[in-house]
Order: C-alpha cells, then sequence, then structure tokens
C-alpha cells in the first residue's frame, strides 16, 4: 500500500482496515486499534475468513470477525454488522465495504467501520437488508452461538 494511501487513511476518525484480494489485512488505523484495543501489527499480515472454529487466540477471532461478506467480491452488497470480540463483550457496529478494482477483477477491499455501536434496531435491518447469502447467514450465526456461550 502507497505511503499516500496509508496517511490519508491514519487520518479518517473511524475504524478503518484494508485486506488484499485474498482478504489478507494489509493496514488497520489507529481508530480500529483503539476500537478493539489491539496493535494493528498483529492483525496484519492475517486473512479474514469466515471461521466454524471457536479459536482461543483473540487475534484470529478478531480476524474472523472483520471478514466482509463472501457476496462483496461480487458487489452485491456494500454493508454489514461485525460482531468483534473486545476484552470482554462484543461490540457490534455497521460497516461498509468497498471494493478496489471492479467486480470482474477484485484488487482488494477497504472497510469502514462505524465510529460507535449502533442501535439494535438499526444493524437488525442493515443485516437484513439484501441478505440473502448463505454463508454470511451462516457466520452470523455461529457469531450469536458464540456470544451466547461465551455468557
Amino acid at each position: 500500500m502507497t505511503a499516500n494511501l496509508s496517511r490519508l487513511l491514519s487520518e479518517i476518525s473511524e475504524p478503518v482496515y484494508v485486506l488484499d484480494d485474498k482478504r489478507t489485512i494489509l493496514y488497520v488505523n489507529a481508530a480500529l486499534e483503539s476500537w478493539l484495543n489491539v496493535d494493528g501489527e498483529s492483525l496484519v499480515g492475517r486473512r479474514c475468513d469466515y471461521a466454524s472454529q471457536a479459536s482461543e487466540d483473540r487475534i484470529v477471532q478478531i480476524a474472523s470477525s472483520l471478514a466482509p461478506p463472501p457476496t462483496v467480491d461480487s458487489g452485491q452488497r456494500t454493508s454489514a454488522v461485525l460482531h468483534c470480540p473486545l476484552a470482554d463483550a462484543t461490540s457490534t457496529r455497521a460497516v461498509r465495504f468497498m471494493l478496489l478494482g471492479d467486480e470482474l477483477e477484485c484488487d482488494g477491499i477497504i472497510a469502514i467501520v462505524a465510529a460507535e455501536e449502533g442501535d439494535a434496531a438499526e444493524l437488525e435491518a442493515l443485516q437484513s437488508e439484501g441478505s440473502q447469502d448463505e454463508s454470511e447467514a451462516l457466520h452470523r450465526q455461529i457469531q450469536t452461538f458464540r456470544q451466547t456461550a461465551a455468557g
């Protein structure tokens, strides 16, 4: 990622992260580090894949929770809801995904996360809006189960 783009993204007050075409984290800004209370360098280089197995490693959990819906590559869906593990709770925020390139050739994804927790009804509407992808729905169900099981 170029130094100029990195500098511009670092000035955004919302949490931001950038993925390459293989969904590997290339960049996280200070706002994302602050929100998740994590060193960004521990996330850079991690893949953001939906995971069906629980992990004891918080960094793996966070990377999995940052995964965009599979439909983002086709340009069908640009918004989602993230459920990210914090030290003692789960944070739920809306996120917008912007494709770098086009739906035929994705060069990467920029994700801009809402600056604050969303209201439950607003997030539920966002989650159901256009959400016809089965893998995304399953991922949400797994996240909800993990939150409930963690107590």
